[in-house]
């Protein structure tokens, strides 16, 4: 492919140079990232602080989080009702316990704005990569595509440890791809950033980028010795960073975080022998990323059937396009090894998936002619700019509805009329993360009809909420005389997904054992 020069509106102060375009000193540089970085605000900020919390993992790190700010105790995280937090790390708490401190208490802002954040920097990190690589359109087409990814944007707008674990692997990728001799640190920050990873969300943040470049370097024909040195240095730094917690917290559960952790949330996820995690066929993440990666799968689809693939042609020269390639292929391969799967657990795949398709439409873009270019980048600039105007739909007809079955601020504030803290309350075979959030501390859970009766026969009222389809169980079981004092359905606008109920038990003097 010969370099040309003047490809016209809006890119025409580049010139291609074989598969690469080389900048001339000009704006691009600065707008393409504030472009970026605007749409991003556009699509992920977009009402995260107006929106109550209403998942149970949001609720989750706002009460790990506010504990950490009320109690100091940093390194173990803890529910309200005194749980240790042993399904995650603790990365992700830090976060939003730095941001709820800055911002003087725990809020929906400080739950969602590390995912928001991290989102941006995923996609300012893509668009860095290729525009230091000499492909600035390729860089600024890879950011949008992948800050417009419907379930990129719609995780980056809600507290989920995926987003950040993005984030970091991203960066792992995009620093290791290519090490030249002599810079001894690179190797160590990737590691380090790696440590950051797992201390995200435990192995798997180092486990998919492992296994992209390990893939990568062979193809780029790493020499062995080379290879096993770098990987060596980044495992060493990773276990430096974060090895120190896992064995700390591990000593002081008593080696339940070992058991719960890496037993249940890593073996049983990978291999099943859970009944609680359904189990999914290998395929699952195929028609999984064709729906996720909306609007842009089509393009995905037509890019890899018009792709050249023989040795001989130079678009199998394209090391980006087939980096991004290889980087996508390679983590939905080991995603796909585990019987358990979730959407959210692709999202460390979709930045490659953007350079690919970003390099793709690069390509075509330089190969059209200008009036083709300027309708091509209209109708790019169309759909983003859309994009923003759709969540903004999306929030009234679909999460609006969805978050009001979820609600539970009002039966909370009924639960503390009749038991104002700091009186506590019970939540029997309720795992509600939301209620227990909004109720404040303290909170009991209980499971066993044996703990809850021992617990209602001590002096005083207590507080109980259950399910509502318990009620008639508890009537049967529950030693002690109480009343229906509010039912969660009676205070939502709309049916909730479960209903509760809230239990007072009546004032009575409490059976004196007889003695002897």
């Amino acid at each position: 492919m010969k370099g040309r020069a003047g490809i016209g509106f809006p890119w025409h102060f580049f010139r291609a140079d074989g598969l690469r375009l080389s900048p001339r000193p000009d704006l691009i540089g600065l707008l393409s990232p504030l472009t970026l970085i605007v749409l991003c605000v556009l699509l992920f900020c977009q009402g995260i602080g107006s929106r109550e919390l209403w998942a149970s993992h949001e609720a989750r790190a706002a009460q790990n989080a506010q504990c950490m700010l009320d109690d100091g105790n940093w390194l173990l995280p803890r529910l309200y009702d005194g749980q240790v937090e042993l399904q995650k790390p603790p990365g992700y708490y830090w976060l939003v316990a730095m941001v709820g401190w800055c911002r003087g208490e725990v809020d929906e802002w400080a739950v969602r704005l590390p995912a928001a954040l991290t989102g941006m920097l995923t996609v300012v990190l893509v668009w860095w990569h290729l525009w230091r690589r000499g492909r600035p359109v390729a860089g600024f087409v890879a950011g949008a595509v992948l800050a417009g990814a419907v379930h990129f944007s719609g995780t980056a707008r809600i507290g989920r440890i995926d987003v950040p674990l993005t984030c970091a692997v991203a960066a792992i990728m995009l620093i290791a791809r290519d090490i030249p001799p002599g810079r001894s640190w690179v190797p160590v920050v990737a590691g380090a950033i790696g440590g950051a990873a797992v201390l995200l969300k435990g192995p798997i943040g180092v486990v998919l980028p492992a296994a992209v470049l390990g893939v990568w370097w062979m193809t780029e024909r790493v020499p062995i010795r080379r290879l096993f040195r770098l990987a060596a240095t980044m495992g060493v730094v990773v276990l430096a960073v974060a090895f120190p917690w896992f064995a700390w917290v591990n000593r002081e559960t008593d080696g339940e975080f070992l058991r719960v952790f890496f037993l249940h949330h890593h073996f049983h996820r990978a291999l099943g022998g859970s009944e609680t995690l359904a189990a999914h066929p290998w395929w699952y993440y195929l028609p999984r990323f064709a729906a996720d990666f909306l609007p842009w799968t089509p393009l995905v689809v037509l890019a890899l059937v018009r792709h050249r693939w023989s040795k001989g042609h130079c678009r199998a020269h394209d090391a980006d396009a087939r980096f991004g390639l290889v980087w996508l292929v390679v983590m939905v391969l080991v995603l796909s090894m585990s019987r358990f799967k979730r959407a959210d657990y692709l999202l460390p795949a979709y930045p490659g998936a953007a350079i690919f398709l970003g390099c793709a439409i690069e390509r075509w873009y330089l190969a059209c002619s200008p009036r083709t270019r300027v309708r091509g980048g209209c109708a790019f600039a169309l759909t983003i700019s859309l994009l923003p105007v759709g969540w903004l739909v999306f929030d009234r007809l679909v999460t609006a509805p969805e978050e009001a079955a979820h609600e539970q601020s009002r039966f909370a504030n009924r639960i503390r009329e009749t038991s104002p803290a700091p009186e506590s309350v019970i939540l029997f075979r309720v795992e509600s993360h939301l209620l227990a959030y909004h109720l404040g501390r303290p909170v009991h859970t209980l499971v066993e009809w044996g703990d809850l009766n021992a617990r209602l026969r001590e002096p005083g009222p207590h507080t109980v909420v259950t399910r509502a389809e318990f009620l008639d169980e508890c009537r049967g079981h529950v030693a002690v005389p109480f009343e229906v004092v509010a039912r969660s359905e009676d205070l939502s606008p709309v049916r909730p997904h479960r209903p509760l109920v809230l239990l007072r038990t009546v004032n009575q003097a409490c059976p004196t054992p007889p003695r002897d």
